[in-house]
């Protein structure tokens, strides 16, 4: 909660002012996401399906949330939609 709640701030706005720019930003979001379960689990799938699959959902979408607390606040605001 404490990484989550800052980095949702602003995004009712934006999703009242331009709604399929956001919708484009959620379905980028989920792609992304399955994208590093996929290849975390491939990658890992040597030693065993179990760890794949375990490091494969750890690394899905702890890497957004890590990559945007640790954004400055100068960044493009495109970025925190994201």
């Amino acid at each position: 909660m404490v990484v989550a709640i800052p980095i949702m701030d602003g995004v009712l706005a934006h999703l009242m002012n331009e709604p399929w720019r956001v919708a484009g930003f959620v379905f980028w979001g989920f792609v992304a996401t399955f994208a590093f379960i996929a290849v975390t689990t491939l990658l890992f799938w040597p030693f065993g399906a179990q760890r794949a699959c375990t490091a494969g959902y750890g690394a899905g979408s702890r890497n957004n949330a890590l990559l945007l607390a640790a954004l400055p606040a100068s960044v493009d605001p495109d970025y925190f939609l994201f």
